[in-house]
C-alpha cells in the first residue's frame, strides 16, 4: 500500500465515504449473491461496501485491511468478520469464499500479482473475483471532483493501473472469462465536508494552494445551491477455474 496515513484519515472516511448503489447492485447479479454466499472485501476501510452488501443480501461477509484506524471505524455485525491484514497475504483458508472483490483499492497495492494468487487461493473453485477501479477517463470526469480539483485526477492517472494491465495480470494468475461492466450514480453535493476532509485521498497529493483554490471555489457555488454529483466505476470479472 501506498505512504497515505490512513489511520488519521479513518474518521474523516466514515463520515464522507458512501457505499455505490451500481456497485452493490453489479456485485449481487454478476456474482450471484445469495444468503449462503461467503463474500471477502479486500481494502473494506470502515466497512461501508460489504456492509451494504450483507444487509441487501443476509450472505456472510469478511473484511480485511491493513488500516487499524480504518477498522476501529467499522460497525459491529453479526454476519460480518473484520480482520487485520494486507491483500498480498490474506490471513484466511483457502477455498472457502464464493466472490472476493475490492473497490478504489487495487492503484494502492504494491504487490499485484501476490493478491491476484492470494484471492484464488482463498476462492472456491468457480467462485469469482471482481476489481473495482476508475479508467483514466472516469478519473478526468469524476464530477464534481475533478472540476474543482483537476490535479487530484491528474495524479490519480499517475498512479492508478491501466485496465488493459490488469487484464493481463488476472489472466497470468489463472483468472477465465474476464468480464468487464462500467456502472455509474447520481448524487446531490449539498456541502463540502468530506472534500475539505480530504476524505478523498487524492486531494491529499497536489499542491496546498492549489487545493485551498479549488475548496473556495466549490464552497462558493454550494452557497448558491447543490451541485449533481456523479460516479462511474470500472468492474473486472474474473472466474476461478
Amino acid at each position: 500500500m501506498n505512504q497515505t496515513n490512513y489511520d488519521a484519515l479513518a474518521g474523516a472516511y466514515s463520515r464522507g465515504r458512501l457505499p455505490f448503489p451500481s456497485v452493490i447492485e453489479n456485485l449481487i447479479q454478476i456474482g450471484n449473491i445469495t444468503t449462503g454466499s461467503k463474500v471477502l472485501e479486500v481494502g473494506c476501510g470502515t466497512g461501508n461496501h460489504i456492509s451494504a452488501l450483507v444487509n441487501q443480501t443476509n450472505c456472510s461477509g469478511w473484511g480485511i485491511d491493513p488500516s487499524s484506524g480504518m477498522l476501529s471505524h467499522t460497525h459491529p455485525h453479526l454476519a460480518i468478520q473484520f480482520l487485520h491484514g494486507t491483500a498480498e497475504q490474506l490471513p484466511l483458508e483457502a477455498d472457502q469464499f464464493d466472490l472476493v472483490f475490492s473497490v478504489d483499492v487495487i492503484h494502492h497495492v504494491q504487490g499485484k500479482p501476490d493478491y491476484f494468487k492470494e484471492a484464488l487461493r482463498v476462492l472456491k473453485s468457480g467462485g469469482k473475483l471482481c476489481t473495482i477501479t476508475e479508467t483514466q477517463d472516469m478519473l478526468k470526469n469524476r464530477t464534481p471532483q475533478s472540476d474543482y480539483f483537476y490535479d487530484s485526477a491528474l495524479a490519480d492517472m499517475e498512479r492508478y493501473p491501466l485496465i488493459k494491465d490488469l487484464k493481463q495480470l488476472m489472466a497470468k494468475s489463472g483468472y477465465r472469462n474476464l468480464e468487464e461492466k462500467s456502472v455509474s450514480d447520481t448524487y446531490v453535493v449539498s456541502d463540502a465536508a468530506s472534500y475539505r476532509e480530504k476524505a478523498y485521498s487524492s486531494l491529499l497529493l497536489i499542491d496546498e494552494d492549489v487545493f485551498q483554490t479549488g475548496l473556495k471555489k466549490l464552497e462558493a457555488d454550494l452557497a448558491i445551491g447543490p451541485i449533481q454529483g456523479e460516479s462511474e466505476r470500472f468492474c473486472l470479472w474474473g472466474t476461478t477455474p
